[in-house]
């Protein structure tokens, strides 16, 4: 990670072990889901980074994590959706 930029890869790890933490099957889930996860987050750093100059520190990207990530429907429930998120993030 430079700075408070996130790759991929990155991105997906923080999202395996959000799911781990909330004892989620990791074979339940898809590469696509994980990959509109990260496509959802890009966006939600490019607004961002519109709005506010260019610059995003650690916290309005994990913002942008968090959002992705519950968007992502990882769960039926909103409050193991939200779990996941805020374990990532």
């Amino acid at each position: 990670m430079k700075s408070a930029k996130l790759d991929d890869s990155e991105i997906i790890d923080l999202i395996i072990y959000g799911l781990k933490e909330n004892n989620m099957e990791l074979k339940n889930y898809k590469i696509l889901k994980i990959k509109k996860v990260i496509v959802s987050y890009n966006k939600y750093c490019n607004y961002f980074k519109r709005k506010f100059d260019g610059k995003l520190d650690t916290f309005k990207r994990a913002a942008c994590l968090l959002t992705a990530i519950y968007q992502g429907k990882f769960s039926e429930n909103d409050m193991t959706n939200a779990s996941i998120a805020i374990d990532c993030a």
